[in-house]
Protein backbone atom coordinates (compact mmCIF):
# COMPACT_ATOMS: atom_id res chain seq x y z
CA UNK A 1 0.00 0.00 0.00
CA UNK A 2 1.13 3.63 -0.87
CA UNK A 3 0.43 6.79 0.07
CA UNK A 4 -1.82 7.11 -3.19
CA UNK A 5 -3.41 3.99 -2.32
CA UNK A 6 -4.55 5.49 0.76
CA UNK A 7 -8.11 6.75 1.57
CA UNK A 8 -6.88 9.06 4.05
CA UNK A 9 -3.66 10.58 5.02
CA UNK A 10 -4.06 12.05 8.88
CA UNK A 11 -1.11 14.45 10.53
CA UNK A 12 -1.38 13.59 14.07
CA UNK A 13 0.95 15.46 16.38
CA UNK A 14 2.63 14.09 20.25
CA UNK A 15 3.57 17.34 22.31
CA UNK A 16 3.92 17.97 25.99
CA UNK A 17 7.33 18.67 28.09
CA UNK A 18 10.08 16.77 27.70
CA UNK A 19 11.12 13.58 29.36
CA UNK A 20 7.62 11.99 29.21
CA UNK A 21 7.81 9.50 26.66
CA UNK A 22 6.39 11.03 23.75
CA UNK A 23 9.45 9.44 21.28
CA UNK A 24 8.92 5.99 23.14
CA UNK A 25 4.82 5.83 22.91
CA UNK A 26 5.54 6.34 19.08
CA UNK A 27 8.33 4.06 18.81
CA UNK A 28 6.37 1.19 20.66
CA UNK A 29 3.54 1.81 18.54
CA UNK A 30 6.05 1.72 15.33
CA UNK A 31 8.36 -1.30 16.21
CA UNK A 32 6.74 -3.25 19.37
CA UNK A 33 9.47 -2.67 21.39
CA UNK A 34 10.76 -0.37 24.43
CA UNK A 35 14.07 1.34 24.38
CA UNK A 36 15.45 2.05 28.03
CA UNK A 37 17.70 4.52 26.87
CA UNK A 38 15.55 7.00 24.31
CA UNK A 39 17.71 9.99 23.16
CA UNK A 40 16.23 13.31 23.61
CA UNK A 41 14.34 14.30 20.30
CA UNK A 42 16.00 17.45 18.54
CA UNK A 43 13.16 20.04 17.10
CA UNK A 44 10.82 17.71 15.64
CA UNK A 45 10.91 13.92 14.27
CA UNK A 46 7.71 12.28 11.52
CA UNK A 47 7.43 8.71 11.24
CA UNK A 48 4.91 6.93 8.97
CA UNK A 49 2.46 3.99 9.45
CA UNK A 50 0.33 2.83 6.69
CA UNK A 51 -2.68 0.80 8.23
CA UNK A 52 -6.23 -0.37 7.74
CA UNK A 53 -8.74 0.12 10.08
CA UNK A 54 -12.76 -0.66 9.52
CA UNK A 55 -12.21 -1.21 5.97
CA UNK A 56 -10.20 1.37 5.35
CA UNK A 57 -6.80 2.59 4.22
CA UNK A 58 -5.31 4.95 6.32
CA UNK A 59 -2.13 6.80 6.38
CA UNK A 60 -0.65 8.12 9.25
CA UNK A 61 2.26 10.59 9.90
CA UNK A 62 2.93 10.96 13.50
CA UNK A 63 5.12 13.83 14.62
CA UNK A 64 7.25 14.01 17.24
CA UNK A 65 7.17 17.74 18.78
CA UNK A 66 10.51 17.96 21.14
CA UNK A 67 9.27 19.31 24.40
CA UNK A 68 12.59 21.60 24.96
CA UNK A 69 11.79 25.26 25.51
CA UNK A 70 14.39 25.47 23.07
CA UNK A 71 12.65 24.16 19.83
CA UNK A 72 9.27 25.82 20.74
CA UNK A 73 9.51 28.62 18.31
CA UNK A 74 9.29 25.94 15.67
CA UNK A 75 5.89 24.22 16.71
CA UNK A 76 3.33 26.62 14.64
CA UNK A 77 4.98 25.30 11.70
CA UNK A 78 5.21 21.97 12.76
CA UNK A 79 1.54 21.51 13.33
CA UNK A 80 0.17 23.26 10.01
CA UNK A 81 -2.40 20.66 8.80
CA UNK A 82 -2.43 18.57 11.75
CA UNK A 83 -5.80 16.03 11.99
CA UNK A 84 -5.36 15.00 15.86
CA UNK A 85 -2.91 15.48 18.73
CA UNK A 86 -1.67 13.72 21.71
CA UNK A 87 -0.56 15.94 24.84
CA UNK A 88 1.91 13.90 26.69
CA UNK A 89 2.60 13.91 30.73
CA UNK A 90 4.60 11.57 32.77
CA UNK A 91 2.23 10.36 35.67
CA UNK A 92 5.56 9.39 37.37
CA UNK A 93 5.66 13.18 37.30
CA UNK A 94 2.49 14.76 38.38
CA UNK A 95 3.86 18.28 37.98
CA UNK A 96 3.86 17.68 33.96
CA UNK A 97 0.29 17.44 33.74
CA UNK A 98 0.17 20.97 35.23
CA UNK A 99 1.66 21.89 31.96
CA UNK A 100 -1.12 20.96 29.58
CA UNK A 101 -2.14 24.89 28.90
CA UNK A 102 0.61 25.75 27.46
CA UNK A 103 0.76 22.86 24.88
CA UNK A 104 -2.94 23.91 24.62
CA UNK A 105 -2.24 27.36 23.88
CA UNK A 106 0.84 26.16 21.29
CA UNK A 107 -2.18 24.30 19.39
CA UNK A 108 -4.48 26.80 19.30
CA UNK A 109 -2.34 29.80 18.80
CA UNK A 110 -1.38 27.72 15.62
CA UNK A 111 -5.49 28.00 14.61
CA UNK A 112 -5.95 24.49 15.82
CA UNK A 113 -8.64 24.53 17.93
CA UNK A 114 -11.20 22.28 15.91
CA UNK A 115 -8.50 19.01 16.29
CA UNK A 116 -9.72 16.42 18.55
CA UNK A 117 -6.97 16.28 21.32
CA UNK A 118 -6.43 13.07 23.48
CA UNK A 119 -4.53 13.42 26.87
CA UNK A 120 -1.97 10.93 27.00
CA UNK A 121 -0.25 9.74 30.70
CA UNK A 122 2.80 8.01 30.32
CA UNK A 123 4.84 5.34 32.39
CA UNK A 124 1.48 3.99 34.13
CA UNK A 125 3.93 0.82 35.20
CA UNK A 126 5.88 3.10 38.20
CA UNK A 127 2.90 3.82 40.19
CA UNK A 128 0.93 2.07 42.31
CA UNK A 129 -3.05 2.01 42.85
CA UNK A 130 -3.46 4.65 44.62
CA UNK A 131 -1.63 6.63 42.80
CA UNK A 132 -3.05 5.77 39.85
CA UNK A 133 -6.38 6.78 40.84
CA UNK A 134 -5.48 10.06 42.13
CA UNK A 135 -3.77 11.26 38.76
CA UNK A 136 -6.23 9.48 37.09
CA UNK A 137 -8.87 11.62 38.55
CA UNK A 138 -7.30 14.91 37.98
CA UNK A 139 -6.27 13.59 34.33
CA UNK A 140 -9.73 13.52 34.06
CA UNK A 141 -10.97 16.24 34.84
CA UNK A 142 -8.40 18.48 33.10
CA UNK A 143 -9.89 16.64 30.27
CA UNK A 144 -13.50 17.68 30.91
CA UNK A 145 -12.05 21.25 31.74
CA UNK A 146 -10.49 21.49 28.33
CA UNK A 147 -13.12 19.77 26.38
CA UNK A 148 -10.53 17.29 25.19
CA UNK A 149 -11.59 14.21 23.89
CA UNK A 150 -10.39 11.52 26.25
CA UNK A 151 -7.47 10.64 28.93
CA UNK A 152 -5.67 7.35 28.54
CA UNK A 153 -3.44 6.06 31.09
CA UNK A 154 -0.07 4.20 28.93
CA UNK A 155 3.31 2.43 29.00
CA UNK A 156 5.51 2.45 26.51
CA UNK A 157 7.53 0.12 28.34
CA UNK A 158 5.06 -2.72 28.89
CA UNK A 159 2.87 -1.33 25.54
CA UNK A 160 0.10 -1.16 27.49
CA UNK A 161 -2.70 1.25 25.87
CA UNK A 162 -0.05 2.35 23.36
CA UNK A 163 -2.01 0.90 20.15
CA UNK A 164 -5.17 1.42 21.47
CA UNK A 165 -4.35 5.20 22.22
CA UNK A 166 -3.42 5.50 18.23
CA UNK A 167 -6.17 3.42 17.23
CA UNK A 168 -8.81 6.13 19.44
CA UNK A 169 -7.54 8.92 17.44
CA UNK A 170 -8.31 7.03 14.55
CA UNK A 171 -11.78 5.89 15.24
CA UNK A 172 -11.89 9.26 16.04
CA UNK A 173 -11.23 10.64 13.09
CA UNK A 174 -13.05 8.19 10.64
CA UNK A 175 -16.01 9.20 12.49
CA UNK A 176 -15.12 12.56 11.62
CA UNK A 177 -14.49 11.93 7.97
CA UNK A 178 -16.56 9.19 6.97
CA UNK A 179 -20.48 9.86 6.86
CA UNK A 180 -22.49 6.55 7.28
Amino acid sequence: MTKIDSDFIWKLVIAGPGGVGKSCILHRYIHNEFIDDMKMTIGCQFHTQLLERQDLRINLVLWDFSGQERFQFIFDDYVRGTSGAFIMFDLSRPNTLMNLDKWLNLLYKSGKKDVPIVLVGGKVDLLDHDQLVKLNNQANQVVKENNLMAYIPTSSKTGFNVNETIMYMVDLLINQNVRT
